[in-house]
């Protein structure tokens, strides 16, 4: 790490620490006088990050839910609200629980009172935390403790994390899976050393997804999501228009659906505007399983690290992912082995020495402009992994894949790991 990388993260550990002293205070407010008390058989399984994280664990999560249901357990599934739809068509046969992030920040206290209260009140005998690394004090960790049940998770703790934080979270586990906290390792890979660990021996498979009689497009067309969570992971949108450009001249017979967030429509009405005639703008108008139905029905997907990019690997479409360096190899790109998607993307980035920052970046400490390793992938790399990729054989994504996406020849372009910073 260099100053400014140590910098950041000392003022993030300091601001993490003030905040964990007031939520464990709250916590401790909420929870007393209502001690646990455990139902036999009331188990509950808790993954509560964002979409793109949820669709790369619910092929496990399937097989979990299943290994636990064969058990005669009954199933509790507690998650982000944002997810509702898709994790209640790929669960069946358990009980929901919706909690809104927002709902727990410190500056609603009353709805973070009522949520802890709620999740003690449901009596589970054990907690399956299954979120790789463990998240922070305000969401995850703390809906451990409020279910107050004996708790199985990993020992891995987000890293911005102060010490003295995670020693003291770690007490409300039994028994916590040993994995460093290294960012080089799939996630999807934690994933399985979770299942392996308890014994779950549940073929892992791809998401399958409810499919519409009435898609919201038809036709021969391509999808292009260009926002990502964070500024800084964002590719500029010139470049994704003059990659637009190309394919619409390449494939003058296919039109381009612009997806995203409500909070992307700017981005997208951007986009839309520069490319002009052939572009349909879907941005903020699709729900979770709508959007499933949306990328499946395209022949390319092209898009950053973002939920969007992870359900096209779920569903099998030809994907184009523009990726940087703070998590490479976290989630893009994904194991050559994997079973729990159809097939995998091909990830074209530009290493440079500082990979695996954990989007502490050592050049600067400005977030509302992409960083140098995701401004420093071109144009013309991205338009040759969009030319390599649709010169291969396609699967439509709406059949099953003939051969598994492990037998699938490497896709990634410019991919070469690097020498990572100590």
């Amino acid at each position: 790490m260099n100053w400014r990388q140590r910098w950041q993260r000392g003022r993030l550990r300091l601001a993490y620490s003030i905040g964990a002293l007031l939520y464990l205070a709250l916590n401790a407010l909420a929870l007393a006088g209502m001690r646990p008390k455990p139902q036999p058989g009331r188990v509950a399984v808790v993954f509560p990050d964002p979409l793109g994280d949820a669709v790369m664990w619910l092929p496990y999560g399937q097989a979990l839910v299943k290994h636990l249901q064969r058990q005669g357990k009954q199933v509790i599934v507690i998650y982000d609200a944002a997810n509702s739809e898709l994790m209640q068509a790929a669960l069946p046969g358990c009980e929901f629980v919706a909690e809104r992030r927002s709902d727990w920040r410190f500056s609603r206290p009353e709805s973070r009172f009522k949520g802890l209260r709620r999740l003690r009140a449901l009596g589970v005998e054990e907690t399956f935390y299954t979120s790789h690394p463990r998240g922070w004090i305000v969401w995850g960790e703390s809906i451990v403790q409020a279910l107050g049940a004996r708790a199985i998770g990993f020992s891995a703790c987000i890293r911005d994390r102060p010490r003295w934080e995670i020693r003291w979270t770690n007490r409300w586990y039994t028994q916590l899976i040993q994995s460093n906290g290294k960012i080089d390792v799939h996630v999807q890979r934690r994933f399985a050393d979770y299942l392996r660990v308890l014994g779950v021996n549940a073929e892992v498979v791809p998401l399958d997804w409810p499919r519409s009689s009435n898609p919201l497009v038809s036709g021969k067309y391509w999808v292009l999501a260009p926002g990502a969570s964070k500024r800084y992971r964002a590719w500029p949108p010139e470049r994704f228009v003059a990659v637009a450009r190309h394919l619409l001249t390449q494939r003058p017979d296919w039109y381009c659906v612009i997806v995203g967030t409500a909070g992307e429509c700017a981005l997208a009405e951007r986009i839309t505007t520069a490319l002009g005639d052939g572009v349909v703008n879907l941005t903020g108008q699709t729900s979770v399983l709508e959007l499933f139905e949306v990328i499946a029905g395209g022949q390319l997907f092209l898009g950053n690290d973002s939920g969007a990019g992870h359900i096209a690997a779920a569903v099998g479409i030809q994907t184009v992912i523009v990726n940087g360096g703070g998590h490479w190899d976290r989630c893009y790109p994904y194991p050559e082995d994997s079973t729990a998607i159809r097939r995998p993307p091909t990830v074209v980035g530009h290493p440079m020495p500082c990979f695996g920052c954990d989007w502490l970046c050592a050049y600067t400490s400005r977030q509302d402009a992409p960083f140098p390793c995701i401004t420093a992938v071109t144009a013309d790399a991205v338009m040759r992994a969009v030319d390599r990729v649709l010169a291969m054989p396609f699967t439509p994504a709406s059949l099953p894949c003939e051969e598994p996406a492990a037998h699938e020849p490497d896709q990634r372009v410019e991919t070469a790991l690097p020498h990572r910073a100590q």
